[in-house]
């Protein structure tokens, strides 16, 4: 497929996901009961989600310097975290990532390829925690026993994905420095692991993963919070279980290509999950609206102030001492 063509079939995709996530969200819904449920909105309780949501971002940016070795200080891989998610709210096709690449190039002292081989294992590391922790909630509730499933399927697949990264790695530690590299594709191959190499370097370490699986769940617990808090914020009850499948259906509809931030496809996704579970649609899109926006409007404020402040890769940021 030509590049032409392959641009043009995910503009045709993005347009079939936006459009049905719209016509799912805007039929048979009394929108008069759902402004009605908004204005209802506990603001203390909204407070609470904010204060969770700079928690979760404290944890993922201990994660990601514990991957990297802590060669980055907190504060850098804080505003890293930070500014990519504000990024990704504002511009299409997940810009915010791409800047991530030379922020953690700069403050990091990896190459880009390292950089990206990080986001993966990251990456891994969040849908593992997810799919083991979505999976008990789909246990719990007969009417979301489609995530038991789901999650089965996530967890194999993620499972051997993070055995693949892992192995590779262990292999190049004890390949030869001065073993001639291959031409062709092997020797391609060999390079880009080379460059990616200190992205999976943590994988080497068991203590290191079990330190970076228990935070990865731990951020999970913190946005079950989140959901919870939000949902009770427009006297909604959401229980633990429905909160991490509807997160987990929220996740499965972000993969797919959307708008920025996700808008349409996140809606989409919660509310799906709540009417499954026999929550009025109304009162599920009043409470997927909430969520999303109290998870994106504060953070991109936050995030794009640093960027003013910063520059767009944090280039204004003080560089790390090198090394001795």
């Amino acid at each position: 497929m030509t590049p032409t063509l392959r641009r043009a079939a995910l503009v045709a995709l993005r347009v079939v996901v936006i459009g049905a996530a719209l016509l799912f969200l805007l039929r048979g819904v009394d929108w008069t009961e759902v402004r009605g449920t908004l204005r209802s909105t506990n603001l203390l309780l909204l407070a609470s989600v904010v204060a969770l949501n700079g928690g979760m971002m404290a944890l993922k940016a201990s994660r990601l310097r514990l991957l990297l070795g802590q060669a980055p200080s907190f504060r850098s891989c804080f505003l890293a975290t930070l500014t990519t998610s504000a990024i990704n709210n504002v511009v299409p096709l997940r810009g915010g990532d791409m800047a991530r690449v030379w922020m953690l190039e700069r403050h990091a002292r990896i190459t880009k390829s390292a950089a990206a081989a990080v986001a993966v294992v990251e990456a891994l590391f969040d849908l593992i925690s997810l799919a083991v922790v979505a999976f008990v909630g789909g246990l719990a509730l007969h009417e979301q026993r489609w995530a038991v499933g789901t999650t089965s399927i996530l967890l194999g697949a993620a499972v051997v994905l993070m055995w693949l990264m892992k192995r590779m790695n262990g292999n190049r530690a004890f390949e030869s420095a001065d073993k001639p590299v291959a031409n062709g594709v092997l020797g391609r191959i060999r390079r880009l692991v080379e460059r990616a190499e200190p992205g999976m370097r943590a994988l080497r370490k068991p203590e290191t993963i079990a330190v970076a699986m228990a935070l990865s769940l731990i951020v999970w617990v913190f946005e079950m919070g989140m959901v919870m808090l939000s949902a009770r914020a427009i006297h909604l009850s959401v229980g633990p279980a429905l909160a991490i499948v509807t997160l987990l259906g929220i996740n499965l509809a972000m993969a797919l290509p959307s708008m920025p931030a996700s808008a349409g496809a996140f809606e989409s996704g919660a509310t799906l999950v709540l009417v499954l579970s026999g929550i009025p649609k109304a009162q599920a899109i009043a409470f997927a609206l909430l969520y999303h926006v109290i998870q994106v409007v504060p953070v991109t404020i936050a995030g794009l102030a640093v960027v003013s402040r910063a520059g767009l890769t944090l280039d204004r940021l003080p560089a790390p001492e090198s090394a001795e």
